[in-house]
């Protein structure tokens, strides 16, 4: 039998902190943003410093082309397909392409996975967080 069909999940709201102390963890997760054509969504690496998410691109990409001055979103998450659980966070800000000089020195060598040259840096100042744990609960 598959452990998974024995397995129930409850669904929990986290708080700010909570919600916070699982994200600086990251170093991936997606960001969204609105578009003309549409909603777009892009996995990014990305790092926490400053009070703001950090996120190193190409000066050519959509990132740096379409986000700086809007409103996006980025979800951060871990899953664990075995046992139906983790958590799931939603950090909500506007975007601003920052000058190098003005990125905090422990941010400039942020960890991209993709090679090419990413010498620019978005930066997110967050305005809203939101987040939501699955805990597998065993029956009986």
């Amino acid at each position: 039998m598959d452990i998974a069909q024995d397995i129930h999940s409850h669904l929990t709201e986290l708080t700010a902190p909570e919600c916070w102390d699982l994200a600086r963890d990251s170093q991936f997760g997606r960001v969204a943003w609105s578009t003309a054509s549409g909603p777009s969504v892009l996995p990014v690496n990305l790092g926490f410093g400053d009070g703001a998410i950090w996120i190193r691109t190409s000066p050519y990409s959509a990132l740096a082309r379409q986000c700086s001055g809007q409103r996006v979103a980025i979800e951060l998450d871990n899953i664990d397909v075995t046992t139906r659980s983790g958590w799931s966070v939603v950090i909500v800000g506007t975007a601003e392409l920052v000058d190098s000089d003005e990125v905090p020195v422990a941010l400039r060598p942020l960890n991209v996975w993709p090679s090419g040259t990413k010498n620019v840096h978005l930066r997110i100042e967050p305005v809203e967080v939101t987040g939501r744990r699955l805990l597998a609960v065993q029956p009986g």
